[in-house]
């Protein structure tokens, strides 16, 4: 199977970024340090933890998340969107519910599981959101937020979308 047709994913102990985009890799590394004392205690960091100046060669591939739990099921609103990835879905989402945005039902999934576990996700397969999602393959790492260092209210969600060569489209 190619690396388009079939995902790729790593989870909570299964992390492993040296197989990752370098753009990945950054987000995975800035979000570890973001807190590191409260992360020694098992607190994740919070929207006020994340500097984006940091990070600003990132900023281009992050989505900002929020994520809401009541009433079920859990959605998940764009609230910040990089300018890569409203280039990648030809619009501007934020402000948008996933869901309003004819996301796969797997998208979802992914993302609870990051709410439920308190812990990253990256994975590496088919576009799953947007116009093109046939065309080439997208990498995305999803790291939680939470504001009370317990309950994830917030992800930052870093993409890579690929052509069908497998090269990364950064511009």
């Amino acid at each position: 199977m190619s690396i388009d047709t079939a995902d790729l994913i790593q989870r909570g102990d299964t992390l492993d970024p040296a197989a990752w985009h370098p753009l990945s890799r950054g987000l995975y590394d800035a979000w570890r340090n973001m807190w590191p004392e409260g992360m020694a205690k098992g607190l994740l960091p919070s929207r006020e933890h994340f500097d984006p100046i940091a990070v600003r060669q990132l900023l281009p591939h992050i989505t900002l998340f929020e994520v809401q739990r009541e009433p079920p099921p859990m959605r998940f609103r764009l609230r910040l969107v990089g300018t890569m990835i409203t280039r990648h879905l030809h619009a501007d989402p934020t402000g948008r519910w996933l869901d309003e945005l004819g996301a796969d039902p797997q998208s979802f999934e992914g993302l609870t599981w990051v709410a439920e576990n308190r812990s990253p996700s990256w994975r590496r397969g088919p576009k799953r959101v947007g116009p093109g999602r046939d065309y080439g393959s997208a990498e995305t790492l999803v790291v939680p937020l939470a504001a009370d260092g317990v309950t994830v209210d917030r992800m930052l969600v870093l993409s890579v979308v690929y052509d069908p060569e497998g090269r990364p489209v950064l511009r």
